[in-house]
């Protein structure tokens, strides 16, 4: 998935402080691959749990929207595959 996304304007209307995490991880930590996925996500959540930083619902269906729009058929096929398992767990 290309980085695009974190320029989207939506981002706007989440917080601050949580905009700004988040942009900052993402810089940090890119990955390349669907395998990296879920080990930078669970880093992430880490991340944000040690700075007491919790997405509402609707932040997180916006995050979802913004992440989605910027990535391929194929990616969105395998991304939905993966939020289906991480929602079994």
């Amino acid at each position: 998935m290309n980085q695009n996304w974190l320029n989207d304007q939506r981002l706007n209307n989440i917080s601050w402080d949580k905009r700004t995490f988040l942009l900052n991880f993402m810089k940090e930590h890119k990955y390349n691959s669907k395998e990296e996925f879920i080990p930078l996500m669970m880093l992430f959540h880490s991340n944000m749990q040690n700075r007491n930083l919790k997405f509402t619902k609707e932040e997180q269906a916006l995050l979802l929207d913004i992440m989605t729009d910027a990535m391929s058929p194929n990616e969105k096929q395998q991304f939905s595959r993966i939020m289906e398992l991480l929602k079994r767990t």
